[in-house]
């Protein structure tokens, strides 16, 4: 469903909040096109057609502060390393504020390069979570941020189709992990989850994973041991046998479908991140919000960056406003600390392409 942020919000202002109230409607018309994904082959001006350059990169740098002004609301519980990269990508946007805007040309080829580095494909699982991953080791170190976070964190690409994909590793996958009785998260769901090292539910996963690589090499089937899950496993069985790993993250069956077409949602993550032309990269911010909420004992992020739809719906469409603060994103369909990681991406491309960062 479409949710605008009601009109009296913005007019009868309040303390709690007073950062977030006052941002103007257009801000959320993303949730009524959560089905469009721009073709960067057009120019942004087909995109906008009644906007000159000027107009859509002054509505880029207002949206983009809305961000950053509800990211900020957040940041009394984040770590220091997170307010380092929340102050480098503000002072970045500061930068460009300065600056004339960028031609379409430069915008289409900034949004360009940020498509082919977080292009999501369900039949290419490997190759996609190391995209994401780079991605947010990336943006992460381009703030200058020294941090193993994410040399630590297994995000793992076997799926149900995969385990079915050929005769005999399919009666392994029954047999060891379908009738094992434990919680192994693959076969059901539209979401992900993640397991924290030393839980006893790490271990478990753990003793799978190492059991699935051992039949890898004990079997050699052809088909199986030359796939990109079968070499993606085997080249970090080593790690997982030192417990290099702090946390693993798992993708759920559907969700693999689910993200390839317009949901705004992955079951209670909003993965719809959108920020005026530049668009939602969903697979992308589903895997920062698990690697967010099974950090361990301190989150990556301020908040945990859960939303329940039902709950915003009730916000929505009550005739009062809320008094606490964090509810706000809560309210506006947004998790900041999710958009602001999408905002500084782009803002990086626009930097590799300017030698401004």
């Amino acid at each position: 469903a479409s949710h605008v942020l009601p009109l009296y919000w913005i007019q009868n202002g309040s303390h709690a909040g007073e950062r977030a109230i006052k941002f103007h409607n257009d801000f959320y018309r993303w949730q009524s096109d959560s089905g469009w994904v721009p073709e960067f082959s057009q120019s942004i001006s087909s995109i906008y057609p009644d906007l000159t350059t000027n107009q859509k990169w002054s509505s880029f740098l207002i949206e983009a502060q809305k961000v950053l002004d509800l990211a900020e609301n957040q940041l009394v519980n984040s770590t220091f390393e997170y307010k380092e990269f929340f102050n480098k990508t503000k002072n970045q946007l500061g930068r460009y504020k300065l600056t004339a805007p960028p031609s379409d040309e430069i915008m289409i080829l900034a949004l360009k390069n940020l498509q082919d580095k977080l292009q999501y494909h369900s039949e290419e699982k490997v190759q996609s979570i190391d995209r994401v991953v780079n991605q947010l080791k990336s943006v992460w170190s381009s703030k200058g941020i020294k941090d193993k976070f994410w040399d630590e964190t297994l995000v793992v690409p076997l799926s149900v189709n995969w385990f079915e994909s050929d005769h005999e590793l399919k009666l392994f996958w029954q047999e060891q992990w379908v009738q094992s009785g434990l919680d192994i998260r693959i076969p059901v769901g539209s979401s992900g989850e993640g397991v924290v090292k030393n839980s006893e539910a790490y271990i478990q996963m753990k003793i799978l994973l190492l059991k699935t690589g051992d039949w890898i090499q004990e079997h050699r089937v052809k088909t199986i041991s030359k796939s990109s899950e079968a070499i993606w496993l085997l080249s970090r069985l080593d790690k997982l046998k030192s417990d290099d790993y702090q946390r693993m993250i798992f993708i759920n069956k559907n969700t693999w479908v689910n993200l390839e077409g317009p949901a705004d949602y992955a079951e209670f993550v909003l993965v719809n991140q959108q920020i005026s032309f530049v668009p939602k990269f969903s697979f992308f911010s589903l895997i920062l919000h698990e690697a967010n909420v099974n950090s361990g004992t301190s989150m990556l992020l301020p908040n945990d960056t859960h939303l329940d739809p039902e709950q915003t719906e009730v916000v929505l469409n009550s005739s009062e406003l809320p008094n606490d603060k964090e509810i706000i994103p809560f309210a506006l369909q947004m998790q900041p600390e999710l958009s602001l990681f999408n905002l500084a991406s782009f803002l990086n491309e626009l930097g590799t392409i300017f030698s401004y960062r």
